[in-house]
């Protein structure tokens, strides 16, 4: 009887552990094992990268946006979402309106003594009485005016140093970023595994020190252009074609002696007071010209605010999305994709 209950106890017991190990509760494995169905990691709909060829070999699931035609890129403000549009790529100084002073004197120098003889009286021979003029300290300023002058800047390409692409965006399908695709990263780590800095080697393109400007509108990526450093051409100007001036006369100052003359009739010796001025008289200016000049002004750097990113390609052969790779976004902020952060 004992033998039966034991039996019919381990029986219950083994039926318990059976059930509760292929029940499911709680569940320790599956009998037989669930099949997980993979999911590929798509790029999400709206996410943009760059295409550095041509129009025409843009992967299927990705489409030009064209409003980035023709356009640099500038980050967004935090509470700002994308979509605003600015700026020029020529620009020019408006200089200030100005004149000279034509305001100056001129210094009448001191005349020569004289030399040489004279006859004052029948007979007699007598040496003149040297003697010098000295001039006026100055003269005052002349009546001369100039007019104002308001030179300008050309209107100059300040575009720095650049490489155009297509920017393309995904429509949700694309697996990943298409292989030849151009994304930014930014970690001092090097590039992800099968990604390349665009440095121009093994026929990669040449991104290094440029700006990235959308490629013209319909047009192929790939051109380069732009500059650093900018300069203005500045106007010709002058000042009026006449300075015509003039400066009021002036008048020597006396010699300081006199002069002895020789015998006179009856004998006589008597002196001759040699005290006199001479008036001097400038001439009026000649109508003159001043001519204008046109200038360069110092060539400076034009770059913008910038912050230095690698520009890197995707070489893996196929479609790829590495984490870490900065793309571009053109949506709102609050719909940025799951798993996706701005920068």
């Amino acid at each position: 009887m004992a033998v039966s209950k034991n039996i019919l106890k381990n029986t219950l017991v083994f039926i318990l552990i059976f059930s509760w190990i292929f029940s499911g509760w709680p569940s320790i494995f599956n009998f037989p094992p669930k099949l997980e169905t993979a999911k590929a990691v798509t790029v999400p709909s709206g996410v943009i990268v760059a295409w550095p060829s041509t129009n025409a070999s843009i992967p299927s699931g990705w489409n030009r946006v064209t409003a980035m035609d023709a356009k640099y890129h500038k980050g967004t403000a935090d509470v700002t979402d994308p979509g605003g549009t600015g700026g020029a790529l020529t620009h020019s100084h408006t200089t200030q309106n100005h004149t000279h002073t034509a305001a100056h004197t001129h210094t009448v120098p001191d005349s020569p003594a004289a030399t040489g003889n004279t006859a004052r009286d029948p007979g007699t021979v007598r040496a003149p009485n040297s003697h010098t003029h000295t001039s006026n300290s100055a003269t005052t300023n002349p009546t001369a005016s100039l007019t104002n002058g308001s030179p300008s800047t050309g209107s100059d390409n300040h575009e720095p140093s650049f490489f155009t692409v297509i920017f393309i965006k995904s429509d949700g399908t694309p697996t990943g970023i298409p292989d030849g695709a151009i994304a930014l990263w930014d970690d001092s780590g090097g590039a992800p595994s099968g990604w390349n800095l665009a440095d121009g080697v093994s026929g990669r393109p040449d991104m290094r020190s440029t700006f990235m400007k959308g490629a013209a509108t319909s047009g192929d990526g790939g051109s380069t252009g732009g500059s650093a450093t900018h300069s203005h051409t500045i106007s010709s100007h002058d000042h009026g074609t006449n300075f015509s001036h003039d400066h009021p006369d002036v008048t020597s100052a006396q010699p300081a002696q006199s002069g002895t003359a020789g015998p006179g009739s009856g004998g006589q010796v008597s002196t001759a007071n040699s005290d006199h001025t001479h008036a001097l008289t400038i001439g009026n200016q000649a109508t003159d010209t001043i001519t204008g000049n046109t200038d360069t002004a110092e060539s400076a750097n034009g770059e913008p605010p910038y912050t230095a990113e690698a520009f890197i390609q995707n070489n893996n052969g196929a479609n790829n999305l590495p984490a870490g790779i900065i793309a571009m976004w053109d949506g709102t902020l609050a719909s940025i994709p799951s798993d996706w952060v701005l920068a």
